[in-house]
């Protein structure tokens, strides 16, 4: 171990016999008996260590950590020690800097009269920032720039609490400031903890829309690990290797899509792609065929909301094509995929044919989630096809299954879709009541990508009411997400409501030309009836501005 290197022990003073006997034994936990040397070791780094001053723990388990900080208090070298735990665990953090001295700006004062402590600074949650796809991820580039300036502006030493998999891409895309280091290191999981992650990550049950924004990052982070453990790119993988491998990468894909992460979702699809492209993978078994329909299945619909709709429609039926009776739930997910695909196409028939062998299939193996989700497209095409009161009904009954299956997510889903008929029907009111509680439930989950439709739908609302400003700000700031996360048809929908709304509200055509122009760029490209619609619009705004 690199600090072993730098300090040595203090020497053991030999306990004498009357201490021998008064002290009682002390039982420590497994974990705790496998990582004996390695706190010794890291109770001596924050004990030598001083002002900014670099170490890394290579721990894989939120528990691991709280474990560890709860033996460090207690250790004998840490009496004067003041740990100070900081969660950085915000994806989008840039320069940990920042975060670092707003985060000392607003720690209270130490009220300690008896002996003066030292801070140590614990960083927790990095990972998120670091990511697991991708290079050069930018909080990585900004370390190697600030490196020297943390001497002066950090004058404290400084953990770095994070998983194999981010420590390795701290050393590949940060060198510099790693290599200042002056400790790693390394706390073992006992078996158990590895097997549970593997359970939890892979078999979880609980209803992913019911995950709060913690829970949901738990998961994330377990299947990362595990796709990392076993990396399918690593020489002389096994086939069970490589299986559980695709089995993270896949369900870590569907995870991103179904919150709007997108390009999260894509990189992690990639590279659960280039397994089943590896020799080692054939031939494949019943279950390996199952988990690479499930892995088009997703790609498929990523590939649809981001507007690639021929890739899609050419994932979709491959799906269909190796599905030759092998899992029909996994076939109702594939024709739910087709319909959703051939009803923003226009392509009413086709799409209703799909949506109905979905729900045939649901009904008949009992799958009450998938079914719910099919019905509900079906009241999506009714509700486009101008029946507002059959969509209505089928709204309802979907709402009905949702709320009994306890599904959170998707019940605010419903209610917006419900909130959208109420507009039609001229329910003002209560449309904007429905919006509002859906947006709430959708920021308390973090699905950003619902939370800008519904903010759209809100906009849309407003610039009927004869409020234009309000509903310009609430656009721009659906587009500004739909343009992070990376999705077509909802940019798309955007630009056009965006356009419209400065055209005919504010009367500034010029402005309202280029939002037209890049909407309907995106329409023809995914062959959305829409095209024609916006391009009227377009050709009536560009007379209005000559």
């Amino acid at each position: 171990m690199l600090f072993g290197k730098r300090f040595k022990r203090k020497p053991k003073s030999q306990p004498t016999a009357s201490s021998q006997t008064s002290q009682p034994e002390q039982v420590i936990s497994p974990w705790q008996a496998q990582n004996q040397e390695t706190i010794d070791e890291l109770a001596r780094f924050v004990d030598f260590a001083e002002g900014f001053t670099i170490g890394f723990i290579e721990i894989n388990f939120t528990q691991d950590l709280d474990e560890l900080l709860k033996v460090l208090l207690h250790h004998p070298d840490c009496r004067t020690i003041k740990f100070e735990v900081f969660d950085l665990s915000d994806p989008t953090i840039k320069h940990l800097q920042d975060e670092l001295l707003q985060k000392l700006e607003n720690l209270p004062p130490s009220f300690s009269m008896l002996v003066e402590q030292k801070q140590v600074i614990v960083v927790k949650g990095l990972e998120n920032a670091v990511g697991m796809f991708g290079d050069y991820p930018p909080v990585l580039q900004d370390l190697n720039f600030v490196r020297d300036a943390l001497i002066e502006s950090v004058p404290h030493p400084v953990l770095f609490c994070l998983p194999s998999y981010s420590i390795n891409r701290v050393i590949q895309f940060a060198p510099d400031f790693w290599s200042w280091k002056s400790g790693l290191f390394k706390i073992k999981s006992v078996q158990s903890s590895e097997d549970n992650a593997s359970i939890r990550g892979l078999h979880a049950t609980k209803i992913l829309g019911n995950l709060n924004q913690l829970e949901r990052q738990e998961r994330i982070q377990l299947l990362e690990r595990l796709a990392q453990e076993f990396d399918p790119l690593a020489k002389n993988c096994s086939k069970a290797d490589l299986r559980i491998a695709a089995q993270a990468l896949t369900k870590l894909g569907y995870i991103h899509l179904a919150f709007g992460e997108f390009p999260k979702a894509q990189s992690a699809l990639e590279f659960a792609a280039q397994i089943f492209q590896q020799p080692e993978w054939q031939p494949e078994t019943l279950q390996d065929v199952t988990l690479r329909i499930r892995y088009l299945n997703h790609n498929g619909d990523l590939e649809h909301q981001v507007g690639n709709v021929a890739q899609a429609e050419q994932c979709l039926q491959m799906a269909l094509m190796l599905n030759d009776n092998v899992d029909p739930g996994l076939k109702a997910n594939t024709c739910l995929y087709l319909g959703r695909l051939k009803a923003n196409q226009g392509q009413v028939e086709a799409a209703m044919t799909f949506l109905q062998e979905s729900l045939t299939i649901n009904e008949r193996i009992g799958h009450i989630q998938s079914q719910a989700a099919t019905l509900h497209a079906i009241a999506n095409l009714t509700a486009d096809r101008g029946k507002s009161k059959e969509a209505m009904a089928l709204y309802q009954e979907v709402l009905a299954i949702k709320e009994r299956i306890g599904d959170v997510h998707n019940q605010a889903v419903t209610l917006s879709a419900i909130a959208k008929l109420k507009v039609d029907q001229g329910e003002v009111e209560a449309a904007m009541a429905l919006f509002q509680e859906s947006l709430e439930i959708e920021e308390r989950i973090g699905h950003i990508h619902i939370q800008a439709a519904i903010l759209r739908e809100m906009g849309v609302l407003q610039a009927k009411q004869g409020h234009p400003d309000e509903a310009i700000s609430l656009l721009r700031e659906a587009l500004t997400t739909f343009e992070r996360t990376g999705s077509g048809l909802s940019k798309a929908r955007t630009l056009w409501r965006l356009g419209e709304t400065l055209a005919e509200a504010k009367g500034d055509f010029a402005a309202a030309i280029p939002y037209l122009e890049d909407s309907l760029t995106i329409l023809k490209r995914i062959g959305s009836p829409d095209a024609s619609t916006v391009e009227t619009i377009l050709h009536q705004v560009r007379s209005n501005d000559g």
